[in-house]
């Protein structure tokens, strides 16, 4: 089947993702229909049933049934802004067929790691929401409250209903109803995973014409949970930083029930330097921390804070002083501040999370050009593809020599025919190189397309970047404005589901004649409306398409 043109829909879902490919065929004349997510942080219900029924109005029919085919359907990660439209328009999609589902490995309950992961990640969610439920109703600590509510939506179900480990997702159970052929659920690992030891993964064909690579999420909880960089200008700013939460974890997070002598011995000062909030009880704030005086230590803070009372400090930050005015003087204190480094431990597991995404690299055959989906992945998905040519290098350096007797076998590696069936060795960088559509990842923010192994990896000079992306008052910095300035820098076209501006580019623009995909007035923004009257069943998504054409030097 020859492949004539690509149509790339990414639909405006507000914050969160949802793309439909589609492939059409000269001979035959046919298409096949891919969707990659499907959710929203803030779009109503209503929205995303008009949705629906605008993607369902693109798919081709089951000829016996009469329903909506879908050929596959790729769900990238667990997060609410991904799949909540399969529970928001559950009607709506109700006679969808799905040839083939695809996750990542993480949802594999038998794989040999993702056990493991998800006890890890529901120990981390529970430790959190037990800190959300003591905080709650303390004044100083609405703020950070409200953001652990938020933050914590994400890491449940759409219903919000939390889970631990391999409870089952009532979302992901009910999509899986709608593949009739039940070894079409997919679970996918990156690379040359799974295969046998010493040999190349392959590139799986389930779409005519394309080979399609599984870049991630990667196997090495290390890059699982590296979601910044420490190194300059790698994210675009000067000097990046990682917060230390060792002493926060040490009391939020210890499984041990605590008392204030507890918090005495974790913390990072000497006991005398302590104050309780509650000096009569010596307590913390933080739970029913019981006061205990069997230890030379408490006696010792108990005598403490019999004279602390009686002094001007204690009067000056724990009473109203000058008597006078009668003012509380607790805007003082900084009882609950080391708290708010908790909400750092929140983005923390948020992005654990997102680089969990299923990664797929799609390269044309007849072309070579590649379109590069990442999901929510952030840093460490980058830097694993980058260690893993890395180590390559340097094991060439020393292949043979006494200080590496040891073969390295490469993760991100694959084998394939060429055109004149000779078999070709494919790695990751490989396709970076090739790509000529990125869907950009993270909805545009700082840590999830970075400079050194990122975005200088991306040298195709057709390079078309899709950020999928709706302005949120909590995350004022996504899209990153630095971000898209490098874009701007490096000539980069890229275009907002929220905006209708091609930036960098003029409305119709031509790639370079030695590039195989030509957008000739194809990247527009269009709207369907059923209802002239009703503003929700507007419709909006960015159409984009890409016609295949036979450039004289195709790559093997």
């Amino acid at each position: 089947m020859k492949l004539k043109n690509i149509d790339i829909k990414m639909y405006n879902v507000g914050f969160g993702d949802c793309f439909l490919l589609q492939f059409h065929y000269v001979s035959p004349e046919s298409k096949k229909s891919v969707c990659i997510d499907f959710g929203s942080l803030d779009t109503t219900d209503q929205q995303m049933k008009q949705i629906a029924r605008n993607l369902l109005s693109h798919l081709d029919k089951d000829k016996k049934s009469g329903k909506p085919v879908l050929d596959l359907l790729v769900i990238t990660h667990e997060h609410k802004d991904h799949i909540s439209g399969f529970k928001q328009a559950e009607d709506e999609l109700s006679d969808l067929i799905i040839n083939e589902l695809w996750f990542s490995w993480t949802e594999d309950e038998k794989h040999p790691f993702s056990a493991d992961w998800k006890e890890n990640q529901a120990n981390d969610r529970k430790k959190l929401r037990q800190i959300q439920k003591e905080i709650q109703g303390v004044a100083q600590l609405n703020s950070l409250s409200g953001f652990l509510t938020n933050m914590l939506n994400f890491e449940a179900d759409a219903d919000l209903n939390y889970r631990e480990g391999f409870g089952k997702n009532e979302i992901f159970e009910k999509i899986k109803k709608k593949v009739p052929n039940k070894k079409n659920i997919l679970y996918h690992r990156p690379g040359a995973l799974g295969t046998e030891t010493g040999k190349t993964g392959k590139p799986i064909c389930t779409i005519p014409g394309i080979n399609i690579y599984v870049l991630g999420p990667p196997e090495d909880f290390k890059y699982l949970r590296k979601e910044d960089s420490r190194k300059k200008n790698e994210l675009y700013i000067q000097a990046d930083y990682t917060g230390d939460f060792s002493f926060t974890q040490s009391i939020a997070f210890d499984e041990k029930e605590k008392n204030f002598w507890d918090y005495v011995r974790a913390a990072p000062f000497d006991e005398e330097y302590i104050i309780p909030i509650d000096v009569k009880n010596a307590k913390t704030g933080i739970g029913n921390l019981s006061k205990s005086t069997s230890t030379p230590i408490s006696q010792k803070l108990e005598n403490q804070n019999k004279k602390l009372e009686k002094t001007d400090v204690y009067k000056s930050y724990f009473g109203t002083t000058p008597k006078s005015s009668n003012q509380n003087q607790n805007w003082r204190r900084i009882d609950y501040d080391w708290l708010q480094v908790v909400d750092g431990l929140a983005l923390e597991l948020n992005n654990h999370i997102n680089n969990t995404s299923l990664v797929l690299a799609f390269e044309i055959e007849q072309t070579g050009e590649v379109m590069l989906f990442s999901g929510d992945a952030q840093y460490g998905v980058w830097l694993a593809w980058d260690d893993d040519l890395k180590n390559h290098q340097e094991y060439l350096q020393t292949e043979g020599k006494k200080e590496n007797p040891h073969s390295y076998n490469r993760t991100y590696s694959w084998s394939r025919k060429d055109k004149k069936g000779k078999v070709a060795t494919i790695h990751v960088e490989d396709l970076l190189a090739r790509t000529i559509l990125y869907k950009v990842g993270h909805h545009g923010s700082h840590n999830a397309t970075p400079d050194r192994t990122g975005l200088s990896k991306l040298t195709s000079n057709a390079l078309l970047a899709l950020i999928s992306v709706s302005p949120r008052s909590q995350w004022p910095s996504i899209p990153y404005a630095n971000l898209l300035d490098a874009f701007d820098k490096r000539k980069v076209r890229y275009f907002r589901s929220d905006d209708t501006n091609l930036h960098s580019v003029p409305q119709c623009w031509k790639a370079d004649t030695i590039v195989s995909v030509e957008y000739q007035n194809t990247v527009k923004y269009q709207n369907d409306v059923e209802n002239q009257d009703t503003k929700e069943n507007a419709v909006s998504y960015l159409s984009c398409k890409l016609t295949i054409t036979k450039p004289e030097n195709t790559p093997a």
